[in-house]
C-alpha cells in the first residue's frame, strides 16, 4: 500500500486543531509533518504506527512524530467509538516550546514520540 502525504491545514493564527474523524472502513496509509495526539475510545482496535502494529482494548492515547507513516486508528473498528484527534502545527514546537524554559519537560516528550508514543491507561473502576 502507497504512504500518503496529508496536506493539513490550519485556520490562520491557529497553532493546532482538534477534530473526531470517522474513516473506519477506509485504509489510509499516511503521514505529516505535524505531530498528532490521538485519543480513541472503543472496545477494541488496532494500532499501525510506524512498523509497530499492536492491538488496543477499550482506550487507545498515541502521541505522534512528525512525518511518522501510520494508519487511521479507527480503521476496522466494528463496534462503537469516539475517535479524538489533535494536530499541532509544525512550526508548534519551533515558535511555541523551544523558546520557553517552563517547556523542557513538553520538548523532551515530543522528542520522544519521533517513533510514536503510546499511553497506556488503568481503568480506576469502584
Amino acid at each position: 500500500m502507497k504512504i500518503i502525504k496529508e496536506e493539513i491545514t490550519f485556520e490562520t493564527g491557529k497553532s493546532f486543531k482538534i477534530f473526531s474523524p470517522r474513516l473506519k472502513n477506509y485504509f489510509y496509509w499516511h503521514y505529516h509533518p505535524e505531530i498528532e495526539l490521538v485519543f480513541v475510545e472503543a472496545l477494541n482496535g488496532i494500532r499501525h504506527v510506524g512498523k509497530n502494529i499492536s492491538g488496543f482494548v477499550e482506550n487507545d492515547l498515541v502521541l505522534i512524530g512528525s512525518n511518522i507513516p501510520h494508519l487511521n486508528f479507527d480503521y476496522g473498528i466494528e463496534t462503537e467509538y469516539h475517535q479524538i484527534v489533535v494536530q499541532f502545527h509544525e512550526k508548534f514546537v519551533q515558535h511555541i516550546v523551544v523558546p520557553f524554559d517552563e517547556y523542557e519537560s513538553i520538548r523532551v516528550l515530543l522528542e520522544k514520540a519521533d517513533m510514536g508514543l503510546s499511553f497506556f491507561m488503568k481503568n480506576n473502576t469502584k
